[in-house]
């Protein structure tokens, strides 16, 4: 089975890897923190327009000056550890938004506020944005960092599928994949878990109507960690490349990840 799953994989890569993969790099790592568009666009919530810290990269107007400065390295690192997890960057550098307040993260992240990414048609919460896409992180602190690659990693992968084919990459194993190359959450405990089986949260809705119960976001995230973590270690980030070619081409992605390895 592995043998013909390998072969079906080399197939379809063999005649879409260079088209997938040879687009322009729109991620760009050589200007970590661009200056501010001067007159440019600047999203707002009620309390005023949110500060621009970087070009793309905007902060509660509750922060402070110190906050800020700190908030400028996140973006960039962040990057850098998607780029090398993944090797290299294709998708666009959404617009960033930290929250430090709860109205803030009520107006961008919507109830219960969690850092989310979400493109030009769909927000969680009051924020009638639809001028680009833009991830929403609800914390300014140090691990603020880790959440802004978590959802980095998910726009990196929906760049890979072309967004359209996001619905078939399970809802777990996209959330698997983020957690696990951000190490966020970090302290999971050996064998942790949230539910039986991941597979019954193959959809978006699924997995986030289970996470937000009391008590289910963090284990189910570890646990999701563990799987795809567990995935790699034994296919390798080639194999995990191949994958999303697969089902970006149509296939089936159980056809191509194979039997659960930690359930």
């Amino acid at each position: 089975m592995k043998g013909t799953r390998q072969a079906v994989l080399g197939l379809v890569t063999m005649a879409l890897l260079t088209a997938c993969f040879a687009q322009p790099v729109r991620l760009d790592l050589s200007q970590p923190c661009p200056a501010p568009i001067k007159g440019g666009w600047i999203p707002n919530f009620g309390t005023g327009d949110m500060v621009a810290v970087c070009n793309r990269t905007y902060v509660d107007p509750a922060t402070t000056a110190e906050e800020r400065e700190r908030i400028k390295s996140y973006y960039p690192r962040a990057l850098t550890v998607v780029s090398r997890a993944l090797d290299g960057l294709q998708g666009e550098r959404p617009a960033a938004i930290f929250c430090k307040t709860d109205a803030c993260r009520k107006y961008f992240a919507g109830s219960p506020a969690r850092s989310c990414a979400f493109g030009r048609r769909r927000h969680p919460g009051a924020y009638a944005g639809g001028r680009e896409p833009t991830v929403v992180i609800v914390r300014i602190d140090a691990p603020a960092q880790d959440h802004l690659t978590h959802e980095l990693v998910h726009v990196e992968v929906e760049a890979r599928l072309r967004s359209r084919f996001r619905g078939r990459l399970p809802a777990w194993f996209h959330e698997g994949l983020a957690t696990s190359i951000a190490n966020e959450p970090g302290n999971c405990q050996a064998g942790e878990k949230g539910l039986l089986d991941l597979r019954k949260l193959d959809a978006d809705r699924d997995w986030m109507d289970y996470t937000n119960l009391p008590g289910m976001g963090h284990p189910t995230y570890c646990q999701a960690r563990a799987e795809v973590t567990t995935w790699l270690e034994r296919n390798g980030r080639e194999h995990l490349f191949q994958l999303l070619e697969y089902v970006r081409a149509g296939g089936r992605f159980y056809d191509a990840y194979g039997p659960m390895l930690t359930q």
